[in-house]
Order: structure tokens, then C-alpha cells, then sequence
């Protein structure tokens, strides 16, 4: 079975729905990219992020929805990278820790895994590490 049917079954498997919607294209000096809020619902409860993608995604110059899988994958990247705190976050990731826009980073970082892992509960998120740990 592949990553995408394994994930699809899970969510299902868990009354989980996941949606896509296009924001527009976001346009600074560092990053050009397809804006998305994704949506996962489950039971009439709900939570949402922020998701980009870069240009280089589109299909004949049009924005694709992210895939379910990659967009967990980043959650649970990001998840697992704010442990130790914003020092070793900046260490691991690149970042400035004088940067005042990456500690801002950081506290989404951390307000996003805190929303990701009160929504999917901790044996669901161990499945999803499992299923995505060579993604």
C-alpha cells in the first residue's frame, strides 16, 4: 500500500475529513507561493492551518491543493522540532535566535503543535509518524 492510500484509510478510519482552501498567491522578498488554509474535521470539531506551497507546484501555471500527507508530514515535523526550544529550533532549522521574525515563527510553530496534537489523538499521531517517517 502506498503513503497516500495509508493515509487516507487512517483518517477515515478515524471519521477524519481533510480540506483544502486556495488563499491566493503570496508574494514577499523571500518566498513566492500558493497560500491554502487545510482542515481537518472530525465529529462537527475542526481545526485549521496555514499552509503555502511553493509556485513550482503548479500544474500549467495553476495552484494544486496540497496533499494530505505532506501537509501532516509538516505538522509533525514541526511538532517534533520546537522540543527542545527556540535555541536548538534556530540551530536545527537555520534560524536566527536574535531574529525577532523567527521567534515569531517559533511561537506559531509551537501554538500549531499544541492545536495539531489536541486535535489527533497521541496513538494517532504515533500511526502518522510511523506511516510518514520516509516520506
Amino acid at each position: 500500500m502506498n503513503i497516500t492510500t495509508e493515509i487516507k484509510e487512517v483518517l477515515s478510519t478515524n471519521s477524519i475529513d481533510f480540506k483544502a482552501h486556495y488563499l491566493g498567491l503570496k508574494t514577499d522578498s523571500d518566498f513566492n507561493g500558493d497560500e491554502f488554509t487545510v482542515t481537518f474535521t472530525k465529529k462537527g470539531k475542526f481545526v485549521s492551518f496555514p499552509y503555502t506551497l511553493g509556485t513550482g507546484y503548479r500544474k500549467n501555471n495553476r495552484p494544486t491543493p496540497p496533499k494530505v500527507e505532506c501537509v501532516l508530514h509538516s505538522l509533525l515535523i514541526d511538532s517534533q522540532c520546537i522540543g527542545d526550544g527556540f535555541q536548538s529550533f534556530c540551530d536545527d532549522m537555520g534560524y536566527d535566535s536574535d531574529s525577532i521574525k523567527d521567534g515569531a515563527l517559533f511561537e506559531l510553530c509551537v501554538k500549531q503543535s499544541k492545536e495539531f496534537t489536541g486535535f489527533f489523538s497521541a496513538e494517532l499521531v504515533e500511526d502518522l509518524e510511523s506511516i510518514l517517517e520516509d516520506y
